[in-house]
């Protein structure tokens, strides 16, 4: 029942873009011409759509929506890598921070265009690192928060889906149950191998093993009976399933002349939920 969408390859996939870098505060001389002083690079772990643009995945689905347990894809914040390179003819440079913005941009939603929700989260984020003239540096990035995609979620209707919300409720419960008594029968068992064979205190806690596995049995099976409702739960997009933004990355750093310059990359983004089971 899950939404058709993109798969990465079983290899981490990366894009790896080179921006020019537009230096703020530098003079008309030739050294101060666009990206010759200052280079900035971007590199997107793990998401990639394969023509050059970002994709993060905004929905975390249930890889296997008929197991007892349900099996979480990983799902977490999107990560990216800096490379900032100094040219020998610059001066060194202090990186102190950073700031993303999230631009929507038109977006095709099937048989239109449509414009996707503004994004209130901005990220901002510090980070401290000396860049010697002729030399350069690399450094990890959050590009979009789990929050932030949240907020996308709300935002744009991505739900989550159950023919009945009561049974969903329910659910959640006694599979948080049969884990609990799960957690309290492994521990016995964990107790009762260091004690020696035959004691006495062994014998009462094989008997109180045996009767938390009962309670685990018959957890089991009052799980095993709600699982044969067959009540489908799954993503439901809406009519705007993959949104388009612009991302606008810049990077605040000091030169060794203590004068604030920053370098800014942009970067077009695709927003959708990713297959990664």
């Amino acid at each position: 029942m899950r939404r058709a969408s993109w798969k990465k390859s079983g290899l981490v996939m990366t894009v790896f873009w080179a921006m020019l870098a537009l230096v703020a505060g530098c003079s008309s001389g030739g050294l101060d011409e666009m990206g010759q002083r200052y280079m900035a690079f971007l590199e997107a772990e793990d998401f990639s759509s394969g023509d050059g643009t970002l994709a993060i995945d905004v929905a975390q689905d249930d890889c296997n929506i008929n197991a007892l347990d349900p099996d979480w894809e990983d799902f977490g914040p999107a990560i990216g890598n800096v490379t900032v390179t100094v040219s020998e003819d610059a001066l060194g440079i202090t990186l102190e921070s950073y700031t993303i913005h999230y631009e929507p941009l038109e977006s095709p939603d099937g048989t239109s265009t449509t414009m996707p929700p503004r994004l209130e989260s901005i990220y901002n984020g510090a980070y401290t690192m000396d860049i010697q003239s002729g030399a350069s540096g690399t450094f990890s990035i959050t590009l979009m928060s789990v929050d932030t995609k949240q907020e996308f979620q709300d935002k744009s209707g991505w739900s989550w889906y159950t023919e009945y919300p009561e049974w969903l409720e329910v659910w959640n419960a006694k599979v948080a149950e049969v884990n609990d008594q799960r957690d309290v029968v492994e521990e016995i068992k964990d107790q009762v191998a260091r004690l020696p064979e035959g004691s006495e205190e062994r014998k009462v806690l094989e008997a109180e093993e045996a009767i938390e596995q009962r309670r685990l049995d018959r957890l089991n099976e009052e799980l095993e009976a709600l699982q044969s409702q067959e009540v489908l739960h799954f993503w439901v997009s809406p009519a705007l399933d993959m949104a388009r933004y612009n991302l606008r990355l810049t990077l605040n750093f000091r030169d060794t002349h203590n004068k604030s310059r920053t370098i800014v990359l942009n970067r077009t983004l695709w927003l959708y939920n990713v297959d990664n089971c």
